[in-house]
């Protein structure tokens, strides 16, 4: 009984130690196309830019018709 559970310990000792070395190795992976993904952002942010002074000139260049209201007093003369 006592070599089952010494077989058991080992087992479960080892497994722990190979998920630790695979989840370490696994987030270096991770760490080195997040550095890659950053000039990615930074594309995207130059590319947003642009596009917001894209729409800043063509609100400037836009023409707004001014709308009429009637009073409350204007419209019940009517």
């Amino acid at each position: 009984m006592k070599k089952i559970a010494k077989i058991i310990t080992f087992v479960l000792i080892a497994g722990t130690i190979a998920a630790g070395i695979y989840y370490y190795f696994k987030s270096r992976e991770d760490d080195d196309s997040f550095e890659d993904s950053d000039s990615d952002v930074s594309d995207d942010l130059d590319e947003f830019l642009k596009n917001e002074e894209k729409d800043a000139d063509n609100a400037a260049k836009r023409e707004y018709v001014p709308l009429k209201f009637e009073s409350s007093s204007e419209a019940a003369a009517e």
